[in-house]
């Protein structure tokens, strides 16, 4: 199951959810849940549930470390993995027990997404994001809207100053 209640408008007790269908047994091929969610306790309440049964998978990039120390998080599937390797590498400082390194890492992501946000509000940008850094999926969908050239080349030149690979034609030429 993906819980993404800041995207969907759809929020309840996941752990709750996820009692009711295993107990049911109608639901067979559940295997676990993708929380986009910052609340953590239902996390980690099914990840310990009948001892690890279901697969937790955190989707939420800012709170990636702090999933990590639960000891359910099986993965991060999160967007920004498309495009940054912090997270990648925090998760390996912190099973490697370098949990600082891990910290300092999970810290730019977090000024990556503050950055997006900043700037860009509402305005879905990872798909902008990733054509910035090579690799273009074409544009979005309606009703979602795309960004503008000059947006694109705004954010871009203040991605890459946080060290995320942008390629030279979304920076401006003054700061490349």
């Amino acid at each position: 199951y993906y819980h993404f209640p800041a995207m969907t408008g759809v929020d309840f007790n996941m752990f709750q959810f996820t009692q009711a269908v295993d107990e049911s047994g109608k639901m067979p091929n559940y295997m676990g849940v993708k929380i986009t969610n910052e609340i953590l306790m239902d996390f980690n309440s099914i990840g310990h549930y009948k001892k690890g049964k279901y697969n937790m998978l955190m989707g939420r990039d800012e709170i990636l470390t702090s999933a990590l120390a639960t000891g359910v998080c099986d993965a991060d599937v999160s967007s920004t993995v498309n495009f940054l390797t912090y997270n990648l590498d925090a998760t390996n400082a912190w099973n490697a027990g370098h949990l600082q390194r891990a910290e300092h890492l999970q810290l730019k992501t977090v000024k990556v997404i503050e950055t997006w946000v900043k700037m860009m509000g509402d305005l879905n940008t990872q798909k902008a994001i990733l054509k910035m850094t090579g690799i273009d999926f074409g544009p979005l969908r309606l009703p979602q809207e795309n960004m503008t050239k000059e947006q694109e080349i705004e954010l871009g030149t203040a991605l890459h100053k946080l060290g995320v690979n942008i390629t030279d034609e979304y920076i401006k030429p003054d700061v490349a």
